[in-house]
This record gives structure tokens, C-alpha cells and sequence, in this order.
């Protein structure tokens, strides 16, 4: 029952009792197991006692969720690992913050044709309350969320300053309601010529 033969070792000055297969897995103790001449002595090593705790139960068991933080130990004991099976605590963190990244992406590809559906509702809307309060002579506040042209309620386009009617218009005010005639890419706000002003 050679094979059998429990081996004591002190780590850190706790003591641990397990059979000599299972501590052969780490070529560390491996070493030390065929320069040892007597069995029964204790093997001492000058490391962590609570990390050998999760070095003898991944030697045991490599499916142990052995913490990847704690990969280092495993180095030191010359135990063969994968890194990607290693216990990795923030993989349920990231794990769900890719599942809400997920969701987000099907909500905007489900939905991102409603968008330019929503944006014409609420210009029509503006136009008929700009009506009732030009009628009326009623002054609107201005919205962070309008056109940046004067006199224009519509809401702007997402990523743009602009509303869709004011889109491939220059905006640069030049006098009271006058605007630069030029034109400008779709994703513009202004014309070559003022992009800088």
C-alpha cells in the first residue's frame, strides 16, 4: 500500500494529512517526495495556510472553483491549470452586465424603426401647439431638447442640433431669422464654411 501512503505536511504551521497521488499532482511536492527518505517526517513550506486550503481541494478536484486571483499559488506549487477554468468572481458581474448589454441591443433593433415614427408625432404636435400659441401670442420657452434654429419647436434629431426639417441645412445665424443659404452633410449642424465659427 505504498501508493496509499499518507504524507503530513506544515503549511504556514497548519497541518495538513492527505495520501501521496494527490500531492504528486504538484511537481513542487513531487520534488520533495523523491528527496525525502522517511515518510512519516513532516514536510514543512513557509506559505499561506488558507490558500492551501484551495490548493489541496483543486488537487483533489481540479473542478474546485479554484479563485484566478490566486493563480500565483498554483504557480508556485507547479500545478498545471487552465486559466480560464479558475474561479473568476467578477464573471457573474460581467456576465450580467453582458446579459443587460444584450437586452439593450434587441430593445433598440426591435424598436429603432418606431424612433423617426415618434420624432414625426412629436413635431406634428409642436407644429399644432406653435400654432395655437402664435394665434394666441404666446411665447414658448425653448427646450434643451428643440432645434437649435429660431422659431423652430421641433424636436432635434438624436446626435444632431437640428429637427429632420432643418437636416442638410446650414444653422449659423447670420442676422435676425436669416440663415447661411449652404448646404451641409445630414450629419451636420453647419456648412464647410462655418464648421469652425
Amino acid at each position: 500500500m505504498i501508493h496509499k501512503m499518507s504524507i503530513k505536511l506544515n503549511i504556514g504551521g497548519k497541518i495538513f494529512e492527505t495520501f501521496k497521488p494527490i500531492i504528486s499532482k504538484s511537481g513542487y511536492f513531487q520534488n520533495l517526495l523523491e528527496d525525502c527518505l522517511d515518510s512519516s517526517e513532516i514536510i514543512f513550506v513557509n506559505r499561506s495556510s488558507k490558500l492551501f486550503d484551495h490548493v489541496l481541494a483543486y488537487l483533489i478536484d481540479d473542478l474546485h472553483p479554484y479563485p484566478k486571483k490566486y493563480a500565483y499559488e498554483l504557480d508556485f506549487y507547479l500545478i498545471k491549470y487552465d486559466t480560464d477554468k479558475l474561479y473568476d468572481n467578477n464573471h457573474e458581474i460581467k456576465s450580467e452586465i453582458n446579459k443587460i448589454k444584450s437586452e439593450i441591443q434587441w430593445l433598440e433593433g426591435k424598436f429603432s424603426h418606431e424612433i423617426p415614427r415618434l420624432i414625426d408625432e412629436i413635431n406634428r404636435m409642436t407644429k399644432q401647439l406653435n400654432k395655437i400659441t402664435m394665434e394666441k401670442n404666446v411665447s414658448i420657452p425653448r427646450e434643451h431638447n428643440m432645434c437649435i434654429r429660431n422659431n423652430c419647436y421641433h424636436v432635434h434629431l438624436p446626435d444632431h442640433d437640428v429637427c429632420i426639417n432643418h437636416r442638410g441645412c446650414c444653422s449659423k445665424n447670420l442676422y435676425d431669422e436669416e440663415y447661411c443659404d449652404a448646404g451641409c452633410a445630414y450629419s451636420k449642424t453647419y456648412c464647410k464654411f462655418h464648421a469652425d465659427d
